[in-house]
């Protein structure tokens, strides 16, 4: 796995698990750190299964570290999905 690059700048990064307990820990672990801050969480109320986070690269890359022990928590930069590729150019 090759992990997260501790670069400048920030971005979104998920962070999710198959285990609503495990992701749960991480919410209360990261929960006060004014560098992380929680955007949104996905799945049902009382037990999410993914939480959307702002952080700075160098930080989700030594979360990824910390957490690296903790099971199926996985944290991975949030991706733009396109709904459409742009047609080809016709030649």
């Amino acid at each position: 796995m090759a992990g997260i690059q501790s670069s400048p700048g920030s971005g979104r990064y998920l962070v999710s698990s198959a285990s609503g307990a495990k992701l749960s820990t991480f919410l209360s672990e990261v929960g006060s750190q004014p560098e992380v801050k929680l955007v949104e969480k996905i799945g049902p109320s009382e037990a999410p299964h993914t939480a959307v986070f702002d952080m700075s690269h160098e930080k989700a890359a030594q979360l990824e570290k910390s957490f690296a022990g903790f099971g199926e928590l996985k944290i991975e930069p949030d991706q733009r999905v396109k709904m459409m590729d742009k047609p080809a150019a016709s030649q």
